[in-house]
């Protein structure tokens, strides 16, 4: 998912909203900037939280937004990307599938990218549906960002291996990546076709009927949207609960 949605779950399975649950809940799309790949940065939840408890319990927050993000307990990605109702596929991907071939056509794409692109734009949808449901989530992304400080990167970096300085350059660039309002879908959709550029090297996808494909991909989430949540949710809480306060 994309991270108004992340945003958005994290607070309810939590049922609570700090800088660090915000912050963990988008950290595992982030951390590829610094070199972390999809399926660890996906994977390390647990890891950090133990470390968390291990050497600094202020950053236990920030270690549970991760976990309801990522894929080892299992988080939201889990029913998204990773197995969702028997198949071999999450739900964005099953949902995706569908609309692949005109992903293909319109966003320019080589054969081998249109159902993982596809599926980026099912997340997009959903972001657009999570900031109907769920009014100021984006400015709750933007203001935890604001937030970030030297103790929370020296920790990061300490965990990752990597410097400070780093981990606050990642917070600074990717969120630029992403649109943090859910009601302007032209511009979700001109960050997903730069994102295309800028990661693939992919250029003339028709940012006009991107829009109205996108609009057209919300249409088919609307009526699932709330369904899917009120199943993945509690799961979701129930995985979580031994180690929420």
């Amino acid at each position: 998912m994309f991270p108004l949605t992340h945003i958005a779950v994290a607070g309810k399975v939590l049922k609570r909203e700090t800088r660090d649950t915000v912050l963990g809940s988008m950290l595992p799309d982030f951390v590829s900037y610094l070199g972390v790949g999809r399926n660890l940065g996906h994977e390390m939840g647990f890891d950090l939280y133990h470390y968390a408890c291990e050497y600094d319990k202020t950053y236990i927050d920030l270690a549970l937004g991760v976990l309801t993000h990522g894929t080892c307990l299992p988080g939201l990605d889990t029913y998204a990307d990773e197995s969702y109702h028997g198949e071999d596929m999450g739900f964005c991907f099953q949902e995706g599938r569908k609309i692949a071939d005109k992903a293909q056509r319109i966003c320019n794409l080589p054969s081998s990218m249109a159902l993982w692109k596809s599926h980026n734009i099912i997340e997009l949808a959903f972001d657009a549906m999570t900031a109907q449901r769920s009014p100021g989530v984006g400015r709750c992304g933007e203001e935890a960002l604001e937030k970030v400080d030297d103790s929370l990167c020296a920790f990061l970096g300490r965990y990752l291996g990597v410097k400070k300085e780093n981990v606050a350059e990642m917070f600074r660039e990717v969120p630029k990546q992403f649109s943090f309002d859910g009601s302007d879908h032209r511009l979700m959709m001109e960050k997903f076709l730069g994102s295309l550029k800028r990661r693939h090297g992919i250029v003339g996808g028709d940012l006009r009927e991107a829009v109205a494909f996108m609009e057209e991909a919300i249409d088919i989430i609307k009526p699932q949207y709330d369904g899917f949540m009120e199943e993945v949710i509690p799961l979701m809480e129930g995985s979580l609960s031994p180690y929420i306060d």
